[in-house]
Order: structure tokens, then C-alpha cells, then sequence
């Protein structure tokens, strides 16, 4: 397999994939192995493993994180990054339980999405089956509202959080970070 600028995977066969002319347009990759969406990736991923996002027309679906892993997106050639669609806020369109590290993506809140409860979010720790979840990062991430929500971009609830070079636009809080018993002990928001 090899990978060129443009992000596109060039194989030599490929099978439940679409695919142009031997060009793979894959959603996402965990080292050599393809992905026909983000979902499926992060189903399959170990605990430790670093997805690869591509680019795709339609945006990706929102999934949601239990284990720990590093999800960094492939900007395309003009420098954009993948988009992650959200169309549900209830306790985060992009739900995780886990130590995760998001970089270069952009998530898009829908101009139609839904949600209920107080804590409605773009991203949102959630607490199902309760994993590490300190040392979270969200880098080069880029936020964006388009509902008539009042949603929150990021919900944490543990005591390590970076955000790092991320924009916010059109949501009532940026960050929301809070722990149950416990106290925050290193919050670093820097770049933003």
C-alpha cells in the first residue's frame, strides 16, 4: 500500500471499497487496514490504536469512543480537514467514555439536529461503562454550530483535559469540564 499528498490510498486490490480506476477513496485507516466508514474503524481498533481519517463527500457520521485511541484526521490538498456530521447532541453527537486524543477535524453540528437534556454538546464524555478517562485531547479541532441549539462544543467530566489550537463558533460554551468528588488538575487550553 502507499499513501500520495492527496490522501487517497493506491492498492492493488480492494475489496468493500469503492473504488476509481485502483484509487481507494477509504473513510478511515488503522495502519494498513481499510475502512469503509469511521464507525467501522473505531469498532475494529484496538485500545491504543491511531485511526487515519480521510476526507469523504457526505461527511462522516458521529460513532462513539469506549477504548482509548488517537483519531487524527488527513486534511485534504487545499488543507481542509475531514468533517464528523452531527445530527444528535444528547449527551454528544460524538460520544466517548475514554482517554482520547481528536486531531485535525472539523465537527459539524447540522442545521436540523436534535437533543435534550442539560448536557447537549458537539463532543461529550459520556459515562456507560466508565474507562481511564483523564489525559483527553482535542488538537487543530474545528467546532461549529449550525442549529438553534444551545449546545456546549466539548463536555469533559475528568481532571486532565488540553484543547489546543481549536475554533468555536456558534455555541453557548466552548468547554465544559466538571468532576464528580473530584478536583480539575490540569486544564490547558492554549492556541484557541
Amino acid at each position: 500500500n502507499n499513501t500520495n499528498a492527496s490522501s487517497k490510498i493506491i492498492l492493488d486490490s480492494v475489496s468493500d471499497i469503492g473504488t476509481t480506476e485502483g484509487v481507494c477513496t477509504a473513510s478511515a485507516s488503522i495502519g494498513s487496514n481499510l475502512y469503509s466508514s469511521l464507525a467501522d474503524a473505531v469498532a475494529a481498533a484496538s485500545e491504543g490504536s491511531t485511526i487515519k481519517v480521510y476526507p469523504v463527500a457526505d461527511g462522516h457520521d458521529a460513532f462513539t469512543i469506549d477504548k482509548p485511541l488517537t483519531i487524527e484526521g488527513v486534511p485534504d490538498e487545499n488543507g481542509n480537514n475531514p468533517v464528523v456530521t452531527i445530527n444528535e447532541t444528547t449527551y454528544g453527537g460524538v460520544k466517548y467514555n475514554a482517554a482520547v486524543t481528536l486531531k485535525n477535524l472539523d465537527f459539524i453540528v447540522d442545521e436540523n439536529a436534535t437533543g435534550s437534556t442539560w448536557c447537549q454538546s458537539a463532543v461529550g464524555y459520556y459515562y456507560e461503562n466508565v474507562k481511564d478517562r483523564d489525559n483527553s485531547s482535542f488538537i487543530n479541532c474545528n467546532f461549529v454550530n449550525n442549529s438553534s441549539l444551545n449546545l456546549m462544543a466539548i463536555f469533559a467530566c475528568y481532571s486532565t483535559l488540553t484543547v489546543k489550537d481549536c475554533t468555536f463558533t456558534n455555541f453557548d460554551t466552548a468547554i465544559a469540564t466538571m468532576l464528580d468528588g473530584g478536583t480539575l488538575d490540569n486544564v490547558a487550553v492554549t492556541g484557541n
